[in-house]
């Protein structure tokens, strides 16, 4: 039971801080393209 919510957990984490690299990345392609 433990071990499959921190699985969950971890997902939504994981998903979340590839969510943020991209945005950044994105952010930082447009601003060097100007």
């Amino acid at each position: 039971m433990k071990n499959e919510l921190y699985d969950i957990y971890d997902m939504r984490v994981a998903r979340i801080l590839w969510f943020l690299i991209g945005f950044c990345s994105g952010s930082l392609l447009i601003f060097l393209i100007k």
